[in-house]
């Protein structure tokens, strides 16, 4: 946060060098909706590089949603607004360019880890595998 939301916008103004293209929220809100496709396909795909991936990202939030883990919940809330702000303040160039996600990816990575967790946890009702062959 720091360095985006300070540092950036301080060398823009004492040396008019533009690391990256810091845009008004309602610009930057705007560029992403005009390229929702690209901005969707961030997070659908490029941040994990897996369809199936993005599918346990869901199922992980459904279960920290529905039995309320509040740290994970908390922490997924409040690196998701930072996000936001991050992605309004860049604009198009975040629908452009696939590695502004990296940021995100460890939060969803998380999420991910937890479904995946929760999975092995589930236990299969009405299958006894040990005694196949009795």
């Amino acid at each position: 946060m720091y360095w985006y939301f300070y540092w950036v916008p301080h060398l823009e103004s004492m040396y008019n060098n533009r690391l990256y293209f810091p845009k008004s929220f309602s610009i930057g809100t705007k560029e992403l909706f005009q390229n929702i496709d690209l901005t969707v396909e961030k997070f659908y795909f490029s941040s994990l590089q897996s369809f199936v991936s993005f599918l346990f990202f869901i199922l992980g939030l459904y279960w920290i949603v529905k039995r309320k883990e509040k740290i994970l919940l908390y922490t997924f809330c409040i690196a998701s607004f930072i996000f936001i702000l991050f992605m309004i303040k860049t604009g198009d160039v975040f629908s452009l360019h696939n590695y502004y996600v990296i940021p995100y990816t460890p939060i969803m990575a998380v999420i991910v880890a937890y479904a995946i967790n929760e999975i092995q946890n589930i236990k299969f009702k009405n299958y006894n595998y040990c005694n196949y062959y009795d």
